[in-house]
């Protein structure tokens, strides 16, 4: 299932900006999960690596809603390689 929601969410930024698909295994590329819980609603965010950046995902049943890069401290990208996060 998690697989299938980032590659769905992935065929789009893929074929816009590559112009071929890939089928990406998130297990492989999966950093983190952070849960995030309000009063009423939770949601959560998977950090995952791409091309050595790190991006933050929030998947809903179907397909991820939103892709954003992850930036640093400093106000730069957050780099990584595999599921590990570069220092």
């Amino acid at each position: 299932m998690k697989k299938m929601m980032l590659m769905m969410g992935l065929v789009f930024f893929s074929t816009s900006t590559l112009g071929a698909d890939r089928i990406i295994n998130l297990d492989k590329v999966l950093i983190e999960e952070i849960k995030i819980q309000g009063k009423v609603k939770g949601w959560m965010l998977q950090k995952i690596c791409l091309d050595g950046a790190a991006y933050y995902v929030m998947p809903v049943a179907i397909s991820p809603a939103s892709i954003a890069p992850v930036f640093t401290k400093l106000g730069k990208p957050e780099l990584c390689e595999g599921n590990l996060v570069k220092q």
